[in-house]
């Protein structure tokens, strides 16, 4: 092969990889709006996605807490979004995954320094800043309910809630009630989420902003089926589908999201499912290398992957639609929409977490 024609073909592999990166990295939340006076809460937040997605927020004005399975890590992370985001240090050029894209975010009028005091930086447990940490375990249920319960106790507001809820495991492992682990990490966990916090953030809502409650979901759900009980017992690992039992679990999340706003006063609160994108953690997940390390060239970032729930937090009233891909509207599976599965399948979770689940209350039934 002549040299030109190497350089035609690198300059073509060239262009087509840029071209692809470009189309899969998704969307950019341009959406320009303050969420100063508003407290969010994101969980799980000891996750990339997390991060990315507590400092979209701060960078906005909002009192974050990062509900964390893993409390070191979310102190870690706290300090470094700090350090490099707050108003001591402008203009900072660092390179480090946690400023990624930080010079393309400064560009919207809306997005500032994270509020602070110098005092904090020194110290993760300050209550200064506007960033504050907390621990839950997501893998049982009495650990969900104590931590809401303090979280309502000390905090009284909540107008933002981000619910992470993309775990993926591709064994056959139990949570701690002894459900399966993809279901009681995506769906029975924000059903019990909810269940709590869906009251404070009715509360909390005023004519200017609609409390929001947004389930970062998977695009995988459309492959997945309801489930028709909720059940401990112990699957053959020989027989167990990880990609059938993630995919379920998402289903019955959305379905579940399209079902709540049904039982909330849409003029107070808004709920909807957003789907980040194919975030590059997942590869390393279920690929053995180097296939998993060839795929992230095409994944989405951390960054890239918490754009969709920022653009949903910044929908303006009046904009609709309940599950969004990319940050546009888009159709979830039509079994999302049965009303009398999505009724089966509350009735369902709620005699598996009977002793879990709060008094029932006017504010989840019109």
């Amino acid at each position: 092969m002549s040299p030109l024609k190497t350089v035609v073909l690198i300059a073509l592999f060239a262009i087509a990889y840029r071209s692809s990166r470009q189309y899969l990295s998704g969307c950019v939340c341009t959406q320009e709006g303050r969420l100063d006076g508003r407290v969010a809460l994101v969980l799980a937040a000891d996750t990339d996605i997390g991060v990315a997605t507590v400092r979209g927020l701060a960078r906005r004005g909002a009192r974050v807490v990062m509900a964390c399975q893993v409390v070191e890590r979310c102190n870690t992370a706290r300090l470094q979004l700090i350090n490099e985001f707050s108003q001591h240090k402008p203009g900072s050029t660092s390179t480090s995954k946690i400023a990624e894209s930080k010079a393309r975010e400064d560009t919207l009028k809306s997005v500032s320094s994270i509020k602070t005091d110098q005092a904090s930086l020194m110290c993760a447990s300050s209550q200064i800043t506007m960033i504050f940490v907390r621990g839950v375990h997501l893998a049982s249920a009495a650990s969900i309910k104590k931590f809401c319960e303090n979280f309502a106790s000390e905090f009284k507001q909540l107008n933002v809630l981000v619910v992470n809820a993309v775990y993926l495991s591709v064994k056959s492992d139990r949570t701690v009630d002894g459900f399966e682990r993809n279901l009681g990490m995506n769906y029975l966990s924000s059903f019990l989420v909810t269940q709590y916090l869906i009251p404070l953030l009715d509360r909390s809502a005023s004519p200017d902003f609609l409390s929001r409650v947004i389930f970062v979901s998977s695009r995988l759900h459309k492959f997945g089926e309801l489930p028709n009980a909720i059940s401990k017992k112990r699957v053959d690992p020989t027989k167990y589908s990880w990609w059938k039992s993630f995919a379920s679990s998402q289903l019955a999340l959305i379905t579940y999201a399209n079902y709540l706003n049904t039982q909330v006063n849409p003029a107070k609160i808004r709920i909807v499912s957003v789907h980040p994108g194919f975030e590059n953690r997942h590869f390393g997940e279920i690929l053995y290398e180097p296939f998993a390390y060839l795929m992230t060239w095409f994944g989405k970032t951390a960054w890239q992957a918490a754009q969709p729930a920022l653009a949903a937090t910044l929908m303006h009233p009046g904009e609709t639609g309940v599950y969004f891909e990319d940050c546009v509207a888009s159709f979830p599976h039509p079994e999302s929409f049965n009303a009398g599965a999505a009724q089966r399948l509350v009735e369902m979770t709620e005699r598996s977490l009977e002793k879990f689940l709060p008094q029932k209350n006017s504010t989840l039934s019109k």
